[in-house]
């Protein structure tokens, strides 16, 4: 039996305050699995108007433009885009990190929207910390040099471009398994709090970056 998978990233207007993430651009991967064999079917690349003014260091991280969320649609309506992409009701929603999620639940509550879509979440820098049984959790990019696996799909902090490298990520993962990964089926909670990361794993986030100029 196969699986859909909708392995995404998102950037989003850097902040102070998590909780104030404003999405800029969902970037994903549209993946048939059956076992240890992946498909790759179709990608989805599209930037977002996030409402708030974007701040210069956001532009310098992510290399997205002005211009480019200026002339996008707003949040409501890139969701319906990227529902309307995904084509199906049944569908596993993995990403580097629960991050993604729940800046994708604070746009819902944002502009009053239905969260039941964020469902079948699987966290695959928790699969790749396990695997490799790490102490801490690892960052896209480490994983990808410890994995020796080369950023041939764009810029790190580029949705689509680390959508692809995760994919790549979880391909790796299925090899030399005794047992294929098994994906969890789950339905969103109201009662969902934000993923804190802790000071000591900070570095592993993927805004750490920002670090020194946006303290947690």
């Amino acid at each position: 039996m196969s699986n859909l998978l909708i392995i995404h990233d998102i950037e989003a207007v850097k902040t102070t305050k998590r909780s104030s993430m404003h999405i800029i651009q969902i970037g994903a991967v549209k993946v048939l699995q059956n076992n240890r064999n992946f498909e790759l079917i179709d990608t989805f690349n599209c930037y977002v108007n996030p409402g708030i003014p974007m701040n210069k260091s956001t532009a310098d991280f992510t290399g997205i433009s002005f211009e480019q969320v200026k002339a996008a649609q707003e949040f409501p309506e890139v969701k319906d885009k990227f529902l309307s992409w995904i084509g199906s009701d049944d569908y596993y929603m993995l990403s580097w990190s629960l991050t993604d999620r729940d800046a994708f639940s604070d746009e819902c509550l944002r502009y009053k929207l239905d969260r039941s879509w964020l469902k079948n979440y699987n966290d695959v820098q928790k699969i790749y910390k396990e695997k490799f049984k790490h102490k801490h959790r690892t960052s896209l990019v480490n994983a990808m040099k410890e994995l020796n696996i080369e950023p041939t799909f764009g810029n790190h902090h580029d949705g689509l471009a680390d959508a692809m490298h995760t994919f790549e990520i979880l391909k790796h993962l299925f090899k030399d398994e005794e047992a294929a990964i098994q994906f969890e089926k789950n339905e969103f909670l109201e009662e969902y709090v934000v993923e804190v990361v802790l000071k000591e794993e900070f570095k592993n986030n993927p805004f750490a970056a920002l670090a020194e100029k946006y303290p947690i």
